[in-house]
């Protein structure tokens, strides 16, 4: 597994032929500039994906622990949605 929390595997992406200038051009084709981006740790994502945008609601950001730490997407989805995400291998949110 690449990341415990995507689930993505190698061989899954053995016959990817997308670039990320492709993910780009698909992304800035649906996000125009007044569009709010929801998400959770977003600065990771748009950093990866080379993209900036100013308006951004980050739930790491917006929920914090009273010690200032971050909360979990898991722990999160879990308290505010009832419901449980990224369990065992593999992503099932």
């Amino acid at each position: 597994v690449i990341s415990e929390f995507s689930g993505v595997t190698p061989s899954m992406l053995e016959n990817v032929a997308t670039r990320i200038e492709d993910i780009q051009i698909k992304l800035l084709s649906l996000i125009e500039e007044n569009d709010i981006i929801v998400g959770h740790s977003l600065e990771n994502d748009l950093k990866a994906l080379r993209l900036v945008h100013n308006r951004i609601v980050d739930t790491s950001v917006v929920f914090r622990g009273s010690n200032g730490r971050k909360y979990s997407l898991r722990h999160l989805s879990n308290v505010l949605l009832q419901k449980q995400i990224q369990k065992g291998c593999g992503s099932s949110g």
